[in-house]
C-alpha cells in the first residue's frame, strides 16, 4: 500500500471553492443530534500541528459497510452455594460431550475438584472416573498460557452419557462455585447484537436478541438483560418479542456525565427455553458527543499539476479538541465505473466553528486514472483524545462531472 504524508504548506489553493452540503444521512450513519462541552481525558498527549495523509487503494478493494457484531452463544454460566452442589446442581446440554468449568466465586479461594465430583444421568450414578474426560485440576490450568480465575476446574462430559439432564454433586464442596457449559456443536444458539458497535451518549441504544434451534428462530420461555459500564454500574434491559420472532430491548444510552470515553460497556442477555439456557455477551463503546460535521463541504481548486481533490468539511466543536476526519474517494474509472481510489486522514485543533481538509493530490490519485464525478464514503469524525466515533457516513458527498481541479 503506498502512504503519502500531505502537508496544507504544499498546497496552492485558488479562489473560487466550489461550495455544497453533505448528501442526506443514510439510516445507518451516525449522527449526533445535540453537542455536550464535557471533554473525556486525554488518554496520551496529542500534537498541536494539523497534519493530512492519504494512501492509494486498489481499484477491487474489498470496502463494504462492516455491520455490527453478532455474539452467538452456545453457553450458558450459574453460580451456585455450598448446600446446592452438596444435594446437586442440574444442568441440562443439547449435545454429547459438553465442555465444564468450574471457579470459585465470593471470596472463596478453594479449587471444587472434578474427582470430589458424582454424575447423575438417567437414575444412574456414576464416578468422576466414567463420567468425565479431558480432565484439567486447577493446578493444570494455573500452569498454562490462558489466564483462569484462581482455583478453576475444568472436564469435558463423556459423550458416551449423550445429551439431556444431567445432576453434578459434589459432597465436601464448601463455598460458592460458578460453573460455565459450552456446547460448541450445539444447534441451540442465543444470538445479540447492539444495533451499532459505535454509540454516541444520551442516544437510544438497542439491542435485539434471537434464539435458534437448527437455523430456525424460536420463541424462548425468559429473556431477561443487563447494561453494565466498566466501573460496575448497569441498567436493566426489558426484551419485547417482535413479528419475526426475535426480541427487541431499547434504553436510553448513558448520558455525557457517565461516559469517560469510548471504553465498552457490555451488554449481557440471559435466556431459556425449558431446560436449555444460554447467555450471550456483546458489547459497545458509547462516546460524548462533542462535536459533529456542520453540514458543508467545500471542493477546493488547487493550483497544480494533475488530478487533485480536495475538501473542506465544516465542522462544530463544542468542547475545545483534536479532532480527526476519515473518508474514502472513489472515482469514475475509463469504463465509467465507480472504483475505489485512496483514503485520506486528517487531524486538526478545532474550537467552536472551523474545519478540516481531506486532501486527495494527484501523487496518491493520479495513477488510479480516475475522473469525476467521485463521491466520498465512510467519512468519520473521531475526537482524538479517546478515539471516540463521534459521526460516520457511508455516503458523504457527490461531485458533479464537471469537477475535476487540474483544469
Amino acid at each position: 500500500m503506498t502512504r503519502s504524508i500531505l502537508f496544507l504548506t504544499l498546497l496552492s489553493l485558488t479562489s473560487g471553492a466550489a461550495a455544497g452540503q453533505l448528501l442526506p444521512a443514510g439510516s445507518q450513519d451516525l449522527v449526533p443530534q445535540r453537542l455536550s462541552a464535557t471533554q473525556p481525558k486525554a488518554v496520551r498527549a496529542l500534537p498541536s500541528e494539523e497534519l493530512h495523509y492519504a494512501w492509494a487503494l486498489e481499484a477491487d478493494a474489498n470496502l463494504s459497510t462492516t455491520a455490527p457484531h453478532t455474539a452467538e452463544s452456545r453457553e450458558f454460566w450459574a453460580d451456585h452455594d455450598a448446600a446446592d452442589w452438596q444435594s446437586g446442581i442440574r444442568i441440562h446440554t443439547t449435545q454429547p460431550g459438553a465442555l465444564v468449568r468450574i471457579s470459585p466465586i465470593g471470596g472463596q479461594r478453594s479449587a471444587l475438584q472434578p474427582s470430589e465430583l458424582i454424575v447423575e444421568r438417567d437414575g444412574r450414578r456414576y464416578g468422576n472416573a466414567s463420567a468425565l474426560s479431558s480432565v484439567a485440576s486447577a493446578s493444570d490450568l494455573a500452569d498454562g498460557a490462558v489466564p483462569f480465575p484462581e482455583g478453576t476446574t475444568a472436564f469435558r462430559l463423556n459423550a458416551s452419557l449423550g445429551a439431556g439432564a444431567f445432576t453434578l454433586q459434589a459432597p465436601m464442596a464448601d463455598g460458592r462455585y460458578l460453573i460455565h457449559v459450552f456446547e460448541p456443536d450445539s444447534n441451540s444458539v442465543l444470538k445479540l447484537q447492539s444495533g451499532r458497535d459505535a454509540q454516541l451518549a444520551g442516544d437510544a441504544l438497542t439491542i435485539r436478541a434471537q434464539f435458534e434451534e437448527s437455523g430456525r428462530t424460536t420463541q424462548l420461555d425468559r429473556l431477561a438483560g443487563v447494561l453494565t459500564a466498566p466501573d460496575g454500574r448497569s441498567v436493566d434491559l426489558a426484551f419485547d418479542r417482535q413479528r419475526d420472532g426475535s426480541y427487541l430491548a431499547s434504553v436510553p444510552a448513558p448520558t455525557a456525565a457517565d461516559v469517560g470515553g469510548p471504553v465498552p460497556w457490555e451488554v449481557h442477555a440471559f435466556g431459556a427455553k425449558g431446560e436449555v439456557l444460554r447467555d450471550a455477551k456483546t458489547a459497545v463503546g458509547i462516546t460524548n458527543p462533542v462535536a459533529r460535521l456542520s453540514g458543508s463541504v467545500e471542493h477546493l481548486p488547487v493550483r497544480a499539476h494533475g488530478n487533485n481533490v480536495v475538501l473542506r468539511f465544516g465542522v462544530e466543536a463544542a468542547s475545545a479538541g483534536r479532532y480527526q476526519l476519515t473518508g474514502t474517494l472513489w472515482g469514475t474509472n475509463a469504463t465509467g465505473q465507480l472504483v475505489p481510489v485512496a483514503t485520506a486522514q486528517s487531524a486538526k485543533l478545532l474550537n467552536g466553528n472551523d474545519g478540516i481538509e481531506l486532501q486527495f493530490l494527484d501523487a496518491v490519485i493520479g495513477p488510479a486514472a480516475v475522473r469525476a464525478p467521485y463521491e466520498l464514503r465512510d467519512l468519520r469524525l473521531q475526537n482524538q483524545a479517546d478515539m471516540g466515533l463521534l459521526e460516520r457516513r457511508e455516503l458523504a458527498w457527490r461531485s458533479d462531472t464537471s469537477s475535476d481541479s487540474d483544469k
